[in-house]
């Protein structure tokens, strides 16, 4: 029987566990074949019922797991802040000293938690904007951002902290590349740090001259073999530089127009297989994104895709109307459904360490946890 746990946010600092538990008779939405073939198969069809134990379930932003340190699990949590689990997410605790309350975004902010892949102690958080690190894992938060980092209004009479996420270089942790999303009402691009975090310096966007790349440069994806590459999505499209972001060409898969990346994987040592996520679908790249396949691998309104890093051929992706899927193959022209579209789920997240493990992340309605791999394989 396939099983999911649901793992809800309790009030104040320590945060319980609901559970969704196999009970007969209520069925989640969007199992659909997969029902069918347990039943034929002679297993039980997993249907379920939450079970809340009076806990309020809080919706989440970031989930992050360090494959150095994977007993522990980090999220950024609506109302609450950053939050730490040792346990798998059954208990959490708020890991909040040194961030500003103002900073503390609500129910429709974005906020983006990220980890050094050199060192599990050093993680970046960006919230409301504003750029915040520790390095202690979580247990004090330092503010990063600077006047640099400011994106101004286009008459320059006004200005915000636009900044949308940060990625740290896998070859070298003092350089840190923050992105924006303005929206097109305020000038933005890519800044650079070379010191962890204590100077910024605008390095490709709107205020810069000859650099090609708009207002917005986020998601934002960093080829581990090499730092002279570097991916930037938009709420327009896709672009990529080869020369350490200073200056970017337009590559959109398909036909260049508005279209907003919503994810790109990552890319990874052994090879430069990139994927898009936008509103038409999953786009696939052979070479880091500067040519795609002439059409989506997976078509329709994506929310975000992923990879496995236990299956070199298996990708993941949310549909906005259809819920989780994965493919398998090579060329991932096979898809299954495996549903869940009620969960309004925008992150998928793999355990580093353990296979069977898999978390689906929600702004609505939190966290839950797939502990038999959520697919039969």
């Amino acid at each position: 029987m396939r099983r999911w746990v649901r793992r809800a946010m309790g009030p104040a600092g320590m945060l319980g566990a609901a559970i969704l538990v196999a009970v007969v008779g209520v069925q989640l939405p969007g199992a659909g074949d997969r029902l069918a073939r347990a039943e034929e198969d002679g297993g039980e069809a997993p249907v379920w019922t939450v079970s809340a134990a009076g806990l309020e379930a809080r919706g989440l932003s970031s989930l992050r797991i360090h494959p150095k340190a994977p007993e522990i699990l980090w999220a950024h949590v609506h109302g609450l802040g950053v939050a730490r689990s040792a346990d798998g997410g059954l208990e959490w605790e708020v890991k909040q000293e040194g961030i500003d309350a103002r900073h503390l975004p609500g129910p429709h902010d974005a906020c983006v938690l990220t980890l050094d892949p050199d060192d599990e102690k050093v993680m970046w958080l960006v919230t409301k904007g504003h750029v915040y690190k520790s390095e202690d894992q979580g247990e004090r938060w330092t503010l990063k951002t600077t006047g640099a980092l400011a994106s101004w209004s286009w008459d320059r009479s006004r200005s915000a902290m636009k900044i949308q996420g940060v990625v740290v270089d896998p070859k070298k942790s003092l350089r840190v590349l923050a992105g924006t999303r303005t929206e097109g009402s305020y000038r933005g691009g890519l800044f650079e740090s070379t010191d962890g975090g204590d100077t910024w310096e605008q390095i490709a966007g709107d205020d810069v001259e000859k650099s090609e790349l708009g207002h917005d440069a986020w998601p934002i994806v960093l080829d581990p073999r090499t730092d002279k590459n570097v991916a930037v999505g938009g709420g327009i499209g896709f672009w990529y530089s080869t020369d350490r972001g200073r200056s970017f060409k337009r590559a959109d898969p398909g036909e260049i127009g508005f279209h907003d990346v919503r994810a790109l994987t990552e890319l990874s040592t052994r090879g430069k297989r990139l994927h898009l996520a936008d509103g038409r679908g999953v786009w696939s790249s052979r070479d880091g994104g500067k040519r795609w396949d002439k059409k989506p691998v997976l078509v329709g309104d994506c929310v975000t895709v992923a990879t496995d890093p236990h299956h070199r051929k298996a990708l993941y992706a949310v549909l906005r109307d259809r819920g989780l899927m994965i493919s398998e193959d090579t060329k991932h022209t096979n898809w299954e459904e495996l549903g869940h579209a009620d969960l309004e789920i925008h992150e998928v997240l793999r355990h580093p360490r353990e296979k069977s493990r898999l978390y689906l992340a929600s702004r609505t309605t939190g966290l839950h946890l797939s502990k038999d791999d959520g697919v039969s394989v």
